[in-house]
């Protein structure tokens, strides 16, 4: 297991740890695919591979109004088709495909400069 953040800050959603399979979020253990926001935690997103990402997935992130999009895909890079991010690139947000590690760190960072983020985790 690897610990990336031990503060918590009020009222927000900060990712402690991740291991194989599993991230730690505000001290809460979720071992299936989730969408996460500073300020929201969306459990049992039904996204269980890379294969699965498409318009009908992506859409519920659009509520949020998001900046960027980020999405953990376990511990290697993947690089799916840019047709599957369709609506993103419409409604002009970005997005970023990288391992779970990354996707963790980078969602703390760009939360913790108060980014309208969303990440996706596919465990």
């Amino acid at each position: 297991m690897m610990f990336i953040s031990q503060d918590k800050p009020l009222g927000r959603y900060t990712i402690q740890s991740y291991a194989k399979g599993q991230i730690t979020v505000n001290e809460i253990i979720y071992k299936k695919s989730l969408l996460l926001t500073p300020e929201t935690l969306v459990e049992n997103w039904e996204v269980h591979s890379i294969s699965d990402i498409n318009d009908e997935t992506l859409k519920p992130l659009l509520a949020y109004e998001p900046e960027v999009f980020l999405l953990g895909v376990g511990d290697t890079s993947l690089f799916p088709s840019p047709s599957q991010f369709k609506i993103l690139i419409e409604h002009q947000i970005g997005y970023e495909v990288m391992t779970l590690a990354s996707a963790c760190y980078t969602f703390n960072v760009l939360s913790s400069e108060e980014r309208k983020v969303v990440a996706g985790f596919i465990l």
